[in-house]
């Protein structure tokens, strides 16, 4: 009876959090009194500052840059300077415990997460008050600094006269993306080693390691009830991809059968996979036509880059990659002058580039300096992705990058650039 009277309550006033008894970190306490509550253990509101004095104490490491911030603006705010310890169990049972850190710095074990952390998305913070205490807990120390500037502000809200107390509202969860960053992604309940990826861009990608089938599946119908919507999927011999959009943000998320391994990407963009061809009229056959795209090596001998040229049944055209210099983009240029449809409105689809290595790039920089003011060419996206993974460090160039995203920026600022991810699919005609 007792637990539908709570269920009741939550369902009625969405802002109530159940107090709960937990072991978590060698916590026995169940203490309410620095919490006003009612007869079944549902918090109305915390009390961290009472008549100018501090009730509570902070849960973190306090050699930390962030820390030493927030501890400062703290005093300097409230007047008050809160006491720090490593570890709950070394806390005074009667005070308010804020717990500040990363899951693995206050003590959690690895990704698998209590139900504490279970609001902590990859990328971002969440606060979130349990047992009487208030946890403010991000998945990385890129994003801790800005949870302590979060809760800094609250603190600056909710004081008045000598008192500090948080209201109902704001002992939900309080789960939100770094502006640094991407966007937040949802917890997948498996797997292991998880490691987080900077993929330029504004794109930020965790993998995690084995994982099973229907792990990766109960992710998927994890992020459906968390409001995302299935935007493309795709099957591919067994291997798994689905896109996502909520929000603003993408999600793409894929499983690899023979590795078990688990991709999730996340990026604040609207530019997703072109999924129709709009109509596109059949004009001419499709066509394939590879680049000659001969380069001397440091021995002085002739070797391969890579270009193609594919003409679709509209009369468009896909480039991917080219050679490396401005006798390369000048072959690309005459053969577009000869095969399209249209002398005066040859159109590019997009132009795709593998990797920023020069005998791959060279020859779209060097087109991009000297055709881009032709107003008979245009083109209508570019397809680029740098993500700096073991995988592509291998191919990385961070000269390269920045050449390759100069010529774009620089001759192509209004053209989109699409950033293609493993398993998805584009249409162009």
């Amino acid at each position: 009876m007792k637990k539908k009277i709570i269920v009741l309550l939550a369902a009625l006033f969405c802002v109530a959090l159940v107090l709960v008894s937990c072991n978590f970190l060698n916590n026995n306490n169940n203490n309410n009194s620095d919490g006003n509550g009612d007869d079944n253990g549902v918090v109305s509101e915390i009390v961290l500052v009472e008549n100018g004095e501090s009730k509570f104490v902070i849960i973190g490491d306090e050699s930390a840059n962030y820390l030493k911030g927030f501890l400062t603006n703290i005093e300097k705010s409230l007047s008050v300077k809160p006491a720090v310890y490593s570890s709950i169990a070394d806390a005074p049972a009667e005070a308010v415990k804020v717990v500040v850190g990363t899951p693995d710095s206050v003590g959690f074990a690895k990704h698998r997460l209590t139900d504490i952390t279970a609001d902590v998305p990859y990328f971002g913070y969440s606060i979130k008050a349990a047992d009487g205490n208030l946890y403010v807990l991000a998945y990385d120390k890129a994003t801790i600094g800005e949870a302590t500037g979060f809760l800094r502000l609250r603190f600056e809200e909710f004081y008045s006269e000598g008192n500090l107390k948080f209201p109902g509202d704001y002992l939900q969860s309080k789960a939100t993306a770094s502006s640094f960053n991407a966007g937040t992604a949802p917890y997948l309940e498996g797997g292991e080693n998880a490691k987080i990826f900077d993929c330029d861009t504004g794109y930020q990608m965790v993998l995690l390691e084995k994982v099973e089938k229907a792990e990766f599946e109960a992710y998927n119908t994890k992020l459906v009830g968390e409001g995302y919507s299935l935007y493309a999927e795709n099957n591919m011999n067994g291997n798994l991809f689905k896109t996502y959009t909520k929000d603003g943000v993408m999600l793409h998320t894929y499983w690899i059968e023979y590795s078990k391994e688990v991709r999730t990407i996340v990026a604040k963009t609207n530019l997703l996979p072109v999924t129709s061809t709009s109509g596109n009229n059949s004009l001419t056959a499709p066509s394939v036509h590879q680049l000659k795209v001969l380069v001397k090596n440091d021995q002085n001998v002739l070797d391969g880059g890579l270009g193609f040229i594919i003409e679709l049944a509209d009369g468009r055209f896909i480039i991917i990659d080219g050679g490396s210099n401005a006798t390369d983009a000048k072959e690309i240029y005459d053969y577009l002058k000869y095969a399209a449809t249209d002398k005066n409105n040859i159109v590019i689809a997009t132009w795709y580039i593998s990797h920023a290595h020069n005998d791959h790039f060279g020859a779209f920089e060097a087109f991009a300096k000297d055709y881009s003011n032709d107003t008979t060419i245009t083109i209508e996206s570019f397809m680029y992705n740098q993500c700096y993974t073991p995988e592509q460090t291998v191919y990385l160039s961070i000269e390269g990058d920045a050449k390759v995203q100069a010529a774009m920026s620089t001759y192509y600022p209004s053209v989109p650039v699409y950033k293609p991810l493993t398993g998805q699919k584009y249409t162009f005609s």
